[in-house]
């Protein structure tokens, strides 16, 4: 009798025109996605336990084609021994029994699966049907061919494993502030820890270290995920040759070298310290001349603090320049004594004796410069990040409450240290859900585009400022409607049509200032994308005030309305993913259908070296190339 399927792996494409929703079960953890999204030309691995996939969508749409079964033979009829390995039992002969080792073998039906390979099986004559021993033999069965096998006779349980996207390189300075590759690794319970070998397939095909090595240019690698890059692994090698997760550790903090001014360099006194070495046998009769120029011993003491990850160049100033005026007359001539000792002290006797010891305290001002790098891009810790929403993963750190696949949250947290949470615009049909699994791995924060909004206040921050730079990563599902992806507002009911990002007729539209722009040439789609605004009120022209990018890449605006010099006054409120008009008590409309995964706000206009750092950074977060 064939054994039951438990598990099924396919490639499902969405080959229509419009987004497909499916429901199924994981195999891996039971794990129940409920509404997940195929979007049309979308193909997605499913590994799902056999009857519960679902759909109300026709077979038409979409196509399914098989990859695997688990058990690994389950529909096919067990194999009938052949009569040579049917043991011959007499109450004096103990019968040979020949057990082949295929997992697909069960000496019993009633052996129930588990992951033991190296099982030593258990073996009685009342398991197979054609041996009768008589009640008083007890036969011993001697396993053959060899002379020691320990075969398993239990199929071997392998689940799928889970893909995750992690950044790779052959140096830790590489990875913590330059430009890593990406690559993927599988594990059943992502993300991978130190001892794991790093699999390259979700049916558990390891990586070699000598092609990782080949790949990224070794012989030292270093990894990090993707979603966390501050966890961060070296790549070791085990005995057989395969890549495994080897010690955690973290980014080199630099260390900043403090130049001194030309003013404060010491000049060498006749009190010798103890790395002074001199020969003993050695008569010296310097000639010494004071002059002007005083002993100086300056030992700065120098605390930075930084974020790790920013790289800091300290601009180090000293304050303390003493002027110190000397009378050179006379002029001595000095002719020491000088004994060392086996300790290298120095004593010297010197008549008559001058000192000058001036005190000189060096205060340096140390000034970091927050650098961004593409593993650590956005900076919590910059006092001009007001916002900071992260979509990613269900974690406390960004949801209140934490939500499983396809549930609703209240608040979705402000990751930066502004704490600028976001909550929902009202009652339970008004909160957004989280989904998983969306874009390169990671989850998302679907709106509905008929009910759900979130609003941030009090955001005062972002009043009369003369620069702004707001980041969206987004993904629509409806091209064709006048939808807001984020605007600000007067208070908790009243719209500004002077800030926000929307789309309307298949294009953006663009408003900062008191200015509002119609992007040209780009029409709005459903693929995930980077939308960037950039404000500064010191350009010369419309311009230069208001920038706006897609995927990195500047796009071309046409003007309606001039740009001010500073954002509104009355700025106290940002919506996402919902409008309101702009009188008191406001409507809601242009309710956004799609994604959000990740939001930044910040209330100066970054500069083009930061803008492109950050938009590198989730460039590679997400898997959304620029262009």
């Amino acid at each position: 009798m064939a054994e039951p399927c438990f598990c099924r792996r396919v490639y499902f494409e969405n080959t229509s025109n419009k987004p497909v929703v499916i429901n199924y079960t994981r195999c891996s953890d039971g794990y129940l996605f409920r509404n997940l999204f195929i979007n049309p030309g979308q193909i997605a691995e499913l590994w799902y336990v056999v009857g519960s996939f679902s759909t109300a969508f026709p077979e038409s749409s979409y196509q399914m084609t098989d990859a695997d079964i688990w058990p690994i033979g389950c529909g096919i009829p067990t194999p009938t021994p052949s009569p040579s390995v049917t043991p011959s039992v007499t109450p004096s002969v103990t019968p040979s029994i020949s057990i082949s080792a295929t997992p697909s073998v069960s000496p019993t039906p009633s052996v129930t699966p588990t992951v033991s390979p190296s099982a030593t099986p258990s073996v009685t004559p009342s398991a197979t049907s054609s041996v009768t021993p008589t009640p008083s033999t007890s036969p011993t069965p001697s396993v053959t061919p060899t002379s020691s096998p320990t075969p398993s006779v239990t199929p071997s349980s392998t689940p799928p494993l889970i893909t995750g996207n992690y950044f790779i390189a052959n140096s830790l300075d590489g990875l913590c502030y330059g430009s890593p590759s990406n690559f993927t690794i599988f594990d059943n319970d992502q993300p991978v820890t130190t001892g794991e070998i790093l699999y390259k397939t979700s049916t558990a095909v390891p990586y070699t270290y000598a092609e990782l090595v080949s790949s990224y240019g070794g012989p030292n690698l270093w990894i990090a995920q993707v979603a966390d890059p501050s966890d961060i692994h070296e790549v070791g090698e085990d005995g057989s040759g395969f890549a495994v997760c080897s010690g955690a550790t973290i980014c080199n903090t630099p260390t900043p070298t403090p130049t001194l001014s030309p003013s404060a360099t010491p000049s060498v006194t006749a009190s010798a310290t103890p790395s002074v070495s001199a020969t003993p046998s050695t008569s010296v009769t310097p000639s010494v001349s004071i002059s002007s120029t005083p002993s100086i011993s300056i030992t700065p003491s120098i605390s930075v603090s930084q974020t790790p990850g920013a790289s800091s160049t300290p601009s180090i100033s000293i304050s303390s320049t003493p002027s110190i005026s000397i009378s050179p007359t006379p002029s001595i001539s000095i002719t020491p004594s000088i004994s060392l000792s086996p300790t290298n002290s120095v004593s010297i006797s010197v008549t008559p004796s001058i000192s000058i010891s001036p005190t000189i305290s060096v205060s340096p001002t140390i000034t970091p410069s927050l650098t961004p790098t593409p593993t650590q891009a956005v900076i919590p810790t910059d006092p001009t990040l007001e916002i900071y929403y992260q979509g990613g993963v269900a974690s406390s750190a960004y949801f209140n409450p934490v939500p499983a696949n396809g549930d609703t949250f209240t608040q979705w947290k402000d990751s930066s240290a502004s704490a600028h949470n976001a909550n929902a615009i009202g009652g339970a049909s008004t909160r957004p859900e989280w989904y998983s699994n969306i874009q390169n791995g990671l989850g998302g924060v679907l709106f509905n585009g008929t009910s759900t909004g979130l609003s941030v206040n009090p955001l005062t921050d972002l009043a009369s400022i003369s620069g702004e730079t707001i980041i969206v990563v987004a993904k629509s599902l409806n091209t064709s409607s006048a939808e807001q992806y984020i605007q600000g507002g007067e208070d908790g009911n009243t719209g500004l049509n002077s800030v926000f990002i929307r789309q309307s007729g298949g294009t953006y539209n663009i408003a900062e200032g008191g200015g509002f722009a119609v992007v040209a040439g780009s029409p709005v789609d459903t693929n995930s994308h980077i939308l960037s605004v950039v404000f500064s009120g010191t350009g010369v022209n419309d311009a230069e005030r208001l920038r706006f990018r897609i995927d990195g890449s500047d796009q071309s605006l046409a003007f309606t309305s001039s740009v001010g010099t500073t954002t509104s006054p009355l700025t106290n409120y940002i919506f996402l993913g919902v409008s309101y008009t702009s009188v008191p008590s406001g409507i809601e409309q242009y309710f956004y259908s799609g994604y959000i995964f990740d939001v930044l706000v910040y209330s100066r206009a970054l500069t083009p070296f930061e803008l492109d750092s950050v938009e590198s950074y989730l460039s590679n977060k997400w898997n959304i190339p620029l262009v």
